[in-house]
């Protein structure tokens, strides 16, 4: 869950594959191919790498050949605390102006990831009153699941909720939207 409630569910797949094996190069992929279904992208790169231009130019190959092409991503550079050499961060910065720099060991910059992954799951999230039959508690904890529900009340005549729903999964709702009521 993130700072702001949003629920979040976070896969973690393989990370660098160039000079692999083509069979352990295809295995990766199918690992990869969670990717197609997600809401967004964090490519974690490791900042103190010399190669890290490469590692994210393969990443993105790979991502395109699996067919993630238009999915949004956050940028992230982990090891930042690691980079001795300014102009190195400032080369990172400018190539990749919208990067997030963290430390996994230190927590730096580690609030700003969050803050960037609420924006993007903000964006992608629709506000629904719905009017819910009063025994459709199964609706109810789904709901909690995979939305920020913002108001919830049991009445006499079914449960009202509203929630920031993921655009992507609204139309489960459609058949209960009602206009909003007053509290």
């Amino acid at each position: 869950e993130l700072p702001n409630g949003q629920p979040l569910l976070l896969t973690d797949t393989v990370g660098f594959v160039r000079k692999l094996p083509h069979d352990l190069v295809e295995a990766f992929k199918a690992t990869l191919e969670e990717a197609v279904d997600s809401e967004f992208l964090l490519l974690v790169l490791d900042a103190s790498s010399p190669s890290v231009d490469v590692h994210y130019d393969t990443t993105r190959e790979v991502l395109k050949e699996i067919g993630v092409v238009d999915h949004e991503a956050i940028i992230v550079f982990n090891k930042a605390d690691l980079l001795s050499e300014p102009y190195e961060r400032s080369r990172l910065q400018r190539r990749y102006p919208d990067a997030v720099f963290i430390s996994a060991r230190t927590g730096l910059g580690i609030d700003e990831l969050l803050a960037e992954m609420s924006k993007i799951l903000d964006r992608k999230s629709t506000v629904m009153h719905l009017r819910l039959p009063s025994d459709a508690y199964q609706l109810v904890a789904q709901l909690h699941r995979l939305a920020v529900v913002q108001d919830l009340r049991y009445e006499n005549d079914g449960i009202y909720i509203t929630a920031a729903v993921p655009s992507n999964r609204c139309h489960e709702f459609e058949a209960y939207v009602i206009e909003p009521q007053p509290a």
